[in-house]
């Protein structure tokens, strides 16, 4: 049963075309099938986290610690983050590709709630991550095509997100393209629109 539903929305762009409107699409399909799931949105561009401090850092990466009142007050957006990644059983994240990789405040919050002890643990056999029958859908837009052909080997877009979260301990986790906006944006669009309404709910 799906109780709960996390957005993650990066892009800068708030026209009908990007990335944002490709994620409210996928949005208002999972709103219509759990109709009675709280939606938890965050505009990371509007309200970019923090980048890491050696004091956040620091209480990160020694979970042992009983915490002074500075170092609890300096994890305490990190806590919620985990808090809310964790509840949920649906992650809709959307970005765009910057530079080939994701946005700075992307890899804030990713930051944020990549915690030793807190969303995964160490063992022999690698990492084991917390997050259990959890799935995510991440929308990607790109200037270029990067899905297949010569451009595939410089997205570390989509295959960093895909693979940290299937390292955290997603079950599923769609990708959905919204490529070649710089080249083709009507067909960039429609195959976007096409690849939302196949996505399996």
């Amino acid at each position: 049963m799906v109780q709960r539903i996390l957005v993650i929305e990066a892009s800068h762009n708030y026209e009908e075309t990007g990335s944002r409107y490709i994620s409210r699409r996928v949005q208002e399909r999972f709103e219509k099938k759990y109709s009675d799931a709280i939606i938890v949105c965050h505009d990371l561009a509007k309200n970019p986290p923090p980048h890491l401090s050696g004091t956040m850092l620091h209480v990160m990466t020694n979970p042992q610690l009983e915490l002074d009142e500075s170092q609890q007050k300096a994890i305490e957006l990190s806590d919620k983050f985990c808090d809310e990644l964790l509840s949920s059983d649906i992650l809709l994240i959307s970005m765009p590709m910057w530079n080939w990789g994701v946005p700075s405040a992307v890899k804030a919050w990713i930051d944020h709630i990549v915690r030793p002890q807190k969303t995964f643990h160490y063992t022999k056999e690698g990492i084991k991550g917390h997050i259990n029958h959890a799935r995510a859908v991440v929308v990607v837009s790109t200037g270029a095509v990067y899905s297949n052909g010569p451009l595939k080997g410089m997205d570390h877009t989509s295959s960093y997100m895909h693979g940290l979260l299937t390292a955290l301990g997603f079950e599923r986790v769609d990708i959905i393209y919204l490529e070649g906006t710089k080249i083709d944006p009507e067909t960039s669009l429609k195959n976007a629109e096409e690849d939302v309404e196949r996505l399996e709910l």
